[in-house]
């Protein structure tokens, strides 16, 4: 699948940049327990480093994947339930905090796309592994928590569909989602 700039979605799951989203609009959001993304920002795990800091490490900690699945916020809820949350146009609040350089992209663009199956691309993202851990999250980490390709390979998705087979789906004009949702960005 490709957007508006002949960009993978793989790609734009990877990307740092910006959709130029406003500070309000982002203020504006909410979770599933009605909690801002400023409030979420704000909250803590157990080394006291903040959500959006973990979502974005590249294994510079290099924490195992139990204990991220285990640390908690200033509420108790686990990183994983934080990145399975979802804002008003169901994007995950990780990957709105992720989000560093402009690509003109509008996000009611971005999920409006729509793979072989009619899967969209939140959904895809909203997918998740034996942790909890999302598919884009997982492609981001850069290796740190030691995944291998054949556990990636297993993931399934809410219809029960392997992250291969994602691969191998076809959009509109018969062009393929590239490597499983950014697996060669795994180190």
């Amino acid at each position: 699948m490709r957007g508006a700039l002949g960009l993978s979605v793989s790609y734009l799951a990877s990307i740092r940049g910006a959709l130029e989203l406003s500070g309000p609009y982002l203020a504006s959001m909410r979770g599933a327990l009605g909690l801002s993304v400023p409030y979420l920002a704000s909250m803590r795990g157990a080394l006291g480093l903040s959500v959006p800091y973990l979502a974005s490490m590249r294994g510079a900690l290099e924490l195992s994947g139990p204990y991220l699945a285990s640390m908690r916020g200033a509420l108790g809820l686990s990183v994983p339930y934080l990145a399975s949350m979802r804002g008003a146009m169901g994007l995950s609040v990780p990957y709105l905090a992720s989000i560093r350089i402009k690509l003109g992209l509008s996000v009611p663009y971005l999920t409006s796309m729509k793979g072989a199956l009619g899967l969209s691309v939140p959904y895809l993202a909203n997918m998740r592994g034996t942790l909890g851990l999302s598919v884009p999250y997982l492609a981001s980490i850069r290796g740190a928590l030691g995944l291998s390709v054949p556990y990636l390979a297993s993931m399934r998705g809410a219809l029960g569909l392997s992250v291969p087979y994602l691969a191998s789906m076809r959009g509109a004009l018969g062009l393929s989602v590239p490597a499983p949702v950014g697996l060669h960005l795994i180190v």
